[in-house]
């Protein structure tokens, strides 16, 4: 019976370890399943954040493109009312410009019709004359009249303006050497003239000091009641810089000049004239 007993009590231990033992076991795989589904329901949530926040970048990402663009065209926007203010400022400027040159163009103009209307002896007409001149041709450097006189029936420089009058008080020029000298050339345009050399010796023996321009606006001035066929004198606006100190736009001016001229000279004291371009050799 003892044995029994001790079998029985032995048979009841081993079978309350091996309870035990399944308990254990039961209660370690219970936590790790909890373990492995917390794990996995937070890696569940970081990926649902992480997608979230990804989702967010893009939209913002997005946003700031289309911002960019819309600031982008704003400034390309911005920049052409910035070139096109310029553009307009420039051709504000430009036309004021124009606007005071006309003006001083008048007043040079009307400067020389009160000259023209006040003056008779021409001998004092022409120093107001080149005044008033270089006003209109503000590129000339130097200026001078050569005239003819019509009694002595040679031509010499009367009247000067930036010029040492000692130069040209021993030339002389015959009516042909005038012409050789000035105005034997074929017009580039009606009333246009260029001269591309000067001659230093002319046929009397008198010699030029000094050398001639680098180039010369001039305007011939005819009378009326001259028996020559050259024009009574000739003026010149000189540069002594450049060949090409002389646009087109001072040729219109010498026209306007010349036109001037032609309307109230004539009424004055009878004299027209062409215009015509000289360049020094």
């Amino acid at each position: 019976k003892q044995i029994a007993a001790m079998l029985a009590a032995y048979e009841n231990e081993k079978k309350d370890k091996e309870i035990r033992l399944l308990q254990e076991a039961h209660e370690r795989s219970t936590q790790e399943k909890i373990l492995f589904i917390g794990s996995t329901l937070m890696l569940l949530i970081f990926l649902i954040v992480l997608t979230y926040l990804n989702r967010q970048k893009s939209r913002a990402n997005k946003e700031i493109t289309r911002q960019k663009s819309i600031l982008e065209e704003q400034a390309s926007e911005i920049e052409l009312a910035n070139t096109k203010l310029h553009e307009n400022y420039l051709q504000l400027h430009e036309l004021n410009a124009s606007i005071e040159q006309k003006i001083t163009e008048l007043e040079a103009i009307d400067a020389i019709v009160q000259s023209i209307n006040s003056e008779v002896e021409l001998q004092l007409l022409l120093p107001k004359l080149l005044e008033q001149g270089h006003i209109l041709i503000p590129s000339a450097e130097k200026s001078s009249i050569l005239m003819l006189e019509e009694e002595a029936g040679h031509y010499r420089f009367i009247a000067f303006r930036g010029y040492n009058p000692d130069w040209f008080t021993h030339l002389r020029f015959s009516p042909e050497e005038t012409r050789i000298r000035y105005i034997q050339t074929k017009p580039v345009e009606e009333g246009v003239y260029i001269l591309t050399e000067y001659a230093f010796e002319i046929e009397s023996g008198a010699k030029f000091t000094n050398e001639p321009p680098q180039c010369s606006l001039g305007m011939t001035i005819s009378l009326d009641k001259s028996d020559y066929d050259l024009p009574i004198g000739s003026l010149f606006f000189d540069s002594y810089s450049s060949r090409s100190a002389f646009t087109s736009l001072d040729i219109q001016r010498v026209q306007r000049f010349r036109a001037v001229e032609t309307d109230e000279a004539n009424a004055a004291i009878g004299f027209n004239e062409n215009v015509f371009v000289c360049h020094g050799a």
